[in-house]
């Protein structure tokens, strides 16, 4: 049937086709890219940049720290006591700015990822 030729003709090309293909050779041991001062180089860099990568987030989740102190220690203070200290429903928002949208914005991407932690403590 056509379907067999179809299919013994693939075949046939599949096993010329890998026939032509050269045989492996492995690389020779003084090939520089296998030398240990290149392999050396190679893992200090990468080292290098798993450092920087957790010195941000350590950056990162203390910055969030420090906005959370803000929010509870004034800003949250501030609005219970807002007509004894005479201050304008807009003048304590607009001081502390979006803080709390900016906190909640590692904790919408955890979310995506299933895991939840709240990162102020009312």
């Amino acid at each position: 049937t056509e379907a067999e030729t179809a299919i013994s003709k693939t075949a046939t090309t599949a096993i010329t086709t890998t026939e032509q293909l050269p045989p492996f050779e492995a690389p020779e041991l003084d090939d520089p890219v296998l030398q240990r001062s290149t392999i050396d180089k190679i893992k200090a860099k990468i080292v290098g940049r798993l450092n920087v990568a957790f010195e941000l987030l350590d950056k990162e989740q203390d910055y969030l720290r420090y906005l959370c102190l803000l929010l509870q220690t004034f800003k949250k203070p501030m609005l219970e006591i807002q007509k004894k200290i005479s201050a304008s429903k807009e003048q304590i928002p607009i001081s502390f700015g979006k803080i709390e949208q900016i906190i909640q914005l590692p904790q919408k991407k955890k979310k995506k990822k299933k895991k939840k932690k709240v990162l102020c403590v009312d």
